[in-house]
């Protein structure tokens, strides 16, 4: 069963077109559901011959729900009384309106003409000329903005690669493979720290930072937590250690494309303190094998060091210094060393920075020549020996570091969690968690997909460590060393310069952890002599293996180069909704006109409907005027009964001219006399009568009932 809906999900995140590492197609964003999440992503070229459909299509739904509203406006103000010959006109507009545009125009002239001609034109038309230019503007607006409707939420893209899989070294042992994995490392760390630069510690800039999901992992810190270590080697005291927590969601934060039941969550906390040298630091002469006569060189014992090399060498401190560094003019130095819980090391810590459920660095910085213009109260940066140089400028002085070197430990570790039932490995080094999760995957209750999900979680997290960025970078690891001048000179640095340096640290590690991620689904950089793309699935049939390989198509970036994607949620209800209503508009008028037929409810307005299309008062004026012989069927489109020719309108028109018709109304009765229709066809149109200082005509319902034989 589990193999089953893995394939399932495989089979719906699998795309069938690739274009470099977007997909184009139809998928899924888990992050918003199924449903919400539905997305077609297409390129520039077909989005826009889409956009510019929609657009379409919103401005012929707009149309024909105009149609739909003039026709509830005619048939509302039917009337069976007399009406003057503006309401009648206004008839006329709703039955045969065009567009809203040329509608609200129309009803702005016959306000206009009528004005002194009958009563209150202006507030009779000007109001539904309002209405519809207002909607005109209106279904202008949401067919310019259509295509939003339809956008997808954010700007996710789905990628996929053609080598997909993890970067490794062929042999460990082999020169050019380590000398691989160290110009991978060094590469990574660079992207990772300039994106850092850009994206972390309250920077942001766009352009830099809208690569991933989300531009930053989140970092929680705790300025006063409790020193990792025994005893009393925390210079500063028991609770004065610096603590970050980052818990990112591999779906949310680092948009691992899955399920929402399928989603992990993996929490990194490191923890840094200043240590003591009381008692762990010893001066010896120089000369005896290391420095020259003169020099002294101090040696830093916090654990043995073994170095690898032509030959193995153990040596019983972890770091020598020679004071004669500071007279070559050098600036920053930063030197580490770790060791990694459950691991073999070439360093050995001593029993008081030892941890069996943690990670464990130990770091060096040597400021060496470095000066400042303010003296600096930081731990690590500690400078307040003042150096006169009034002698050669006046009041002039700069600072210089209080001690050769100074020493921070800090711990890694790491856990797992499954956010459907709360249930987390316990906190390691990231080697204790890896085999963890293999042989204790069932209780955290994770299927195929999750414990997919975590082995890669956990095999990105390898190069982010604090020991690995500092491996890489050294001392341009350092936020210190951008603010120098020459190299050796700085206008000086805050009392938390340490935590500083910390925070920067982690953020370089959560950068590189992002890049890590999406480096797995596109196939990692830098692919040369002495290293491969791992695929893990390879020779391997489970269904473990399986998820693995599906994660190839399931990771989400933030990448609108080329793109654009729409809802496909949007979509359907933009087409059934609009559908809905042009399907409406064509049948309104005869499905109602049905029912009022048939039912006898409202007969007058539904044969006014039919005798005000402008076909048929065409037929009317042509019959008045004895062109044709034409069909009586009101409910068809009129036309002639034979084969005739007849001359247009205009014609007719310029021989009443010439007959001497001055084109002026002719006098009306002065006292309204009702007409009197036998059971025969009227003529029309009916005689007009006068009623006080503006004209009325019987309603076309009447003309119905004449017609229909009714008294």
């Amino acid at each position: 069963m589990r193999l089953m809906c893995l394939t399932t999900w495989l089979q719906c995140l699998r795309p069938s077109i690739m274009s470099e590492h977007v997909y184009h197609g139809p998928w899924v964003n888990w992050a918003h559901g199924t449903i919400r999440g539905a997305t077609l992503t297409l390129s520039n070229r077909s989005g826009a011959l889409l956009t510019a459909f929609i657009a379409f299509f919103v401005t012929l739904v707009g149309a024909q729900l105009f149609k739909i509203l003039t026709y509830i406006f005619h048939q509302s103000r039917s009337r069976s009384s007399a009406q003057d010959g503006l309401f009648h006109q206004q008839q006329v507009v709703f039955r045969n309106s065009s567009s809203p545009g040329a509608t609200a125009w129309t009803f702005l002239m016959q306000g206009w003409t009528w004005k002194g001609k009958t009563r209150m034109p202006l507030m009779r038309t000007i109001p539904w000329a309002s209405f519809c230019l207002a909607y005109a503007l209106l279904f202008a607006a949401a067919a310019t903005f259509s295509s939003e409707i339809t956008k997808t939420p954010g700007t996710s893209r789905l990628i996929i690669g053609e080598t997909c899989g993890y970067w490794a070294a062929n042999d460990n042992t082999n020169v050019e493979s380590v000398q691989a994995f160290a110009r991978y490392v060094a590469n990574e760390s660079l992207a990772a720290a300039a994106y850092a630069r850009s994206c972390y510690g309250g920077s942001f800039d766009v352009l830099s930072c809208s690569k991933f999901l989300e531009p930053s992992l989140p970092l929680t810190a705790n300025a006063n937590a409790a020193c990792p270590f025994t005893g009393d080697i925390c210079s500063s005291g028991k609770n004065s250690a610096y603590e970050l927590t980052s818990r990112v969601d591999s779906l949310y934060d680092l948009g691992i494309n899955s399920p929402h039941g399928n989603r992990l969550q993996i929490e990194r906390v490191s923890t840094c303190a200043p240590i003591n040298q009381k008692g762990f630091v010893k001066s010896v002469a120089g000369g005896s094998g290391a420095g020259i006569d003169g020099d002294t060189l101090y040696q830093f014992n916090y654990g043995h060091s073994v170095f690898s090399g032509t030959d193995v060498v153990s040596q019983n401190y972890t770091l020598q210094y020679n004071d004669h560094t500071i007279m070559d003019m050098v600036g920053y130095k930063l030197s580490m060393e770790t060791a990694n819980a459950g691991s073999s090391n070439t360093w050995q810590p001593i029993p008081e920075l030892s941890r069996t459920d943690a990670d464990v660095t130990i770091i060096f910085l040597m400021q060496n020549a470095v000066t400042y213009s303010e003296p600096v109260d930081d731990p690590m940066f500690a400078a307040t020996n003042v150096y006169d140089l009034s002698a050669v400028v006046a009041g002039a002085k700069y600072y210089g570091a209080d001690n050769y070197v100074t020493t921070m430990a800090c711990t890694d570790q790491y856990k797992v969690c499954n956010p459907n039932n709360d249930k987390c490995t316990p906190l390691g080094g990231i080697n204790q968690i890896l085999p963890w999760i293999g042989f204790n995957d069932a209780e955290l209750d994770l299927d195929d997909i999750q414990e997919a999900i975590a082995i890669r979680l956990m095999r990105s997290a390898q190069t982010g460590s604090i020991s690995q960025i500092l491996f890489a970078l050294a001392e341009n690891a350092l936020l210190a060393k951008d603010l120098l001048v020459g190299g050796l000179m700085s206008s000086g640095l805050p009392a938390n310069q340490w935590q500083r340096e910390v925070e920067g640290w982690l953020g370089k590690g959560l950068a590189d952890y992002q890049r890590k991620i999406v480096e797995y689904a596109t196939g990692p950089p830098n692919i040369g002599p002495g290293s491969y793309v791992e695929q893990p699935w390879k020779d391997d049939t489970s269904a473990t293996a399986f998820a693995t390989k599906a994660m190839c198509y399931s990771q989400m970036i933030n990448d609108t180069t080329d793109t654009i994607s729409f809802s496909i949620l949007g979509m359907i209800i933009l087409f059934v909704i609009g559908g809905t209503i042009v399907f409406i508009s064509l049948f309104v008028d005869t499905v109602v006109g049905w029912i009022q037929k048939t039912c006898r409810i409202g007969e007058h307005a539904r044969m006014c409907w039919l005798l005000d299309d402008k076909l048929q008062l065409h037929r009317f004026l042509n019959q008045e005027l004895g062109h044709g012989s034409w069909s009586d069927d009101y409910e068809a489109m009129p036309y002639t009964t034979s084969h005739q020719l007849f001359q247009t309108l205009g014609v007719a028109h310029e021989k009443n001219i010439s007959k001497g018709s001055t084109g002026q109304a002719s006098p009306q009765p002065s006292v309204y006399q009702p007409p009197v229709y036998q059971n025969t066809a009227p003529s029309f149109p009916p005689s007009p009568m006068q009623t006080g200082s503006y004209t009325k005509y019987t309603q076309i319902s009447t003309v119905e009932d004449n017609w229909m034989g009714k008294p």
